[in-house]
């Protein structure tokens, strides 16, 4: 046995675990059939079975949860684990040997031709020591990553068609998440506190296993397929080769938000809680590589979602991604199979640029089996797991304690369509953009060229989404939008900002020291607001101001001007800015007639601000 410096490695725990087989008769009852009919012509997808958790009598114990499905030889395998820690459920404390693991045989044959008092369950095995956290089908051999009460992370092996026994040997790690079989050698992954691990297939009571990934305490082993393993840590998710050689980042770290977990003491034999950020990355992710393309099932992270990923051959960085909680995916065929937050979703495999929707499960159901609306499906499971038969073409998906939901497509279903539709307003019947199309499709739309009637002083921009602010499209820009599972619209607003005027001319009282336009001395008022072009002529408004009892006689480029010996700018006139200038300011000119003894004379005005009555001349 290899050990890794520094870490406490149980040795390997073999044993012949004892499987409890339940009598047949009484699972019957756990399979719901809604009816052998077309699927719903609208979504490409038919229900047609349910199977309901383990039933026996002390069932609300174990919290049945569905975990797994391998299909071989006619029959899908499904593994179940009690949902609940070893510490607590529902603040009941219960000892770790009251789990639970169980593995349902299902005839294939029996799902797709039910027969009244024929029960496709053909048998259903229960242990009470181990969790089956899923199970593989290779050779003549199934293969299940366990947790044990007693030991933590181990893996099993039981020959297909076995009903009493299955072979068993621990390793390092609180969980055993994924197994892989290759040859003659199984790999499997453990969980957050683990690592890699490889044994043979055939392993006895003297085999030892080899130590493939060094455990560590935030390994994070998530699912193996391949060659690679995929895990993740508090700054990254990786793929990790069998084989040897450097990871490869996948950008981001995958967990899920508000997970509640637990690990196993090796060193005392003992489970402790873990909660917080640690606890997120006990959630389940797996894998699927095709066509030099690797989907990963990225799932709910705390505060984001990672949804569905598609890798190419290099890079860290997904060449697609979306935004639906992904938590299981496998390919078969020309598919690609995506188990959701929001049910099961089918793809056309990624053709490069696109992964086009070709399938969803929906919200509900008739009797029938078929789609009642176009509402997708709901977060009311957990979906664990996705698995195709290729014979049968029915589609399994384990969907936690709800079961396991058997689905399988209707080709011949006319493609759902919706309407996508984008508003310009202001711009009239230009501004009305709508396509048809298939849900999952890209559509592609032109921005219009028409332009809304811009308010005085303002430049159009372009146009904003509102669920988007920060970008701006301008016209003739090209908008791609993905169709939903609904018709949808998005209104767009008009996008301003203030016209920078090439020239200005400001007007003022008196000089510069003067009150800024708009704030009034005493007994003032008419003077005009600032006057802004893109021409350096203008005019003069045809505004007599007033200032106390001064009279205005005109306007001025130069403050306190003499108006007997200036040549003023009169109101109404035009008025060209001087060459070289932008912005010139002009000055009221006024003058002040006082009667007295000789006459009237006038007198220059005064500043305002230095307060005073203007004086009369002498008589």
């Amino acid at each position: 046995m290899t050990s890794t410096t520094g870490v406490k490695i149980p040795p390997p725990v073999h044993n012949s675990l004892k499987l409890k087989a339940l009598d047949p008769a009484s699972q019957a009852g756990r399979i719901t059939f809604p009816g052998q009919t077309r699927g719903q012509k609208a979504d490409r997808l038919q229900l047609v079975a349910k199977i309901a958790p383990i039933a026996e009598s002390d069932a609300a114990l174990h919290h049945w949860s569905a975990t797994g499905v391998a299909v071989t030889g006619g029959n899908a395998y499904i593994s179940w684990h009690s949902n609940h820690q070893a510490s607590e459920i529902e603040n009941v404390s219960i000892p770790a040997d009251a789990w639970g693991g169980a593995l349902d045989v299902v005839s294939i044959a029996a799902l797709m031709a039910p027969q009244q008092g024929v029960s496709p369950i053909s048998n259903t095995m229960t242990s009470l020591r181990v969790k089956f956290n899923n199970v593989v089908a290779d050779g003549g051999n199934l293969y299940f990553p366990l947790t044990c009460y007693n030991n933590g992370a181990v893996v099993g092996r039981m020959a297909i068609g076995s009903t009493e026994a299955m072979d068993t040997i621990g390793i390092p790690g609180s969980s055993a998440n994924a197994v892989y079989v290759q040859g003659n050698t199984i790999y499997a992954a453990t969980g957050y506190a683990g690592g890699v691990f490889s044994m043979p297939s055939d392993f006895t009571d003297e085999t030892e296993f080899t130590v493939v990934a060094p455990y560590s305490q935030t390994f994070g082993g998530k699912y193996i397929a391949d060659g690679y393993v995929l895990r993740t840590d508090d700054t990254e998710s990786q793929l990790v080769p069998l084989a040897g050689g450097e990871a490869r980042s996948l950008g981001a770290p995958l967990t899920s938000a508000e997970k509640y977990a637990e690990a196993y003491d090796p060193a005392n034999g003992v489970w402790y809680p873990l909660q917080g950020e640690t606890a997120a990355h006990f959630g389940k992710h797996t894998m699927a590589i095709a066509n030099g393309y690797i989907y990963v099932a990225g799932g709910k992270g705390q505060g984001t979602v990672n949804g569905l990923r598609v890798y190419g051959s290099t890079g860290n960085a997904p060449v697609w991604q979306n935004g639906t909680n992904t938590t299981a995916v496998c390919v078969e065929g020309d598919y690609v199979y995506a188990a959701t937050g929001a049910g099961l979703r089918v793809y056309e495999k990624y053709d490069g640029t696109n992964l086009k929707l070709y399938a969803y499960e929906v919200k509900e159901y008739d009797n029938d089996g078929n789609a009642i609306g176009h509402a997708a499906g709901t977060d009311a499971h957990s979906s664990n797991f996705v698995a195709v038969d290729p014979q049968s073409g029915l589609i399994f998906v384990a969907c936690g304690q709800s079961g396991v939901y058997v689905f399988r497509l209707n080709h011949d279903a006319p493609a759902t369509k919706v309407d996508v539709s984008l508003v310009f307003p202001g711009i009239g019947e230009e501004g009305n953009l709508k396509e048809e199309a298939e849900p999952g499709d890209k559509v592609e739309f032109t921005v219009p060229s028409k332009t809304p009637e811009v308010p005085e002083g303002k430049e159009f921009v372009g146009w904003k989404d509102p669920s988007n602010p920060d970008k701006v499209y301008e016209p003739g820009e090209k908008i791609e939008v993905e169709a939903g599972d609904k018709n949808s619209t998005t209104t767009f607003e008009p996008v301003y900002k203030d016209h920078e005027y090439a020239y200005v001319v400001k007007f003022r009282y008196y000089n510069a020291d003067d009150a800024v336009n708009g704030t009034a001395l005493t007994g003032t008022s008419g003077i005009p607001a600032d006057l802004k072009s893109d021409t350096n002529s203008f005019t003069i408004p045809d505004v007599t101001p007033v200032w106390e009892q001064r009279t205005f006689e005109g306007w001025s480029l130069t403050p306190e001007a003499d108006y007997e010996n200036t040549t003023l700018i009169a109101k109404g006139a035009t008025f060209t800015i001087p060459d070289g200038a932008k912005e010139v300011t002009l000055y009221g000119v006024w003058s002040s007639r006082i009667t007295g003894g000789g006459g009237e004379t006038p007198t220059p005005p005064q500043d305002p601000n230095a307060g005073g009555e203007d004086t009369g001349g002498e008589g």
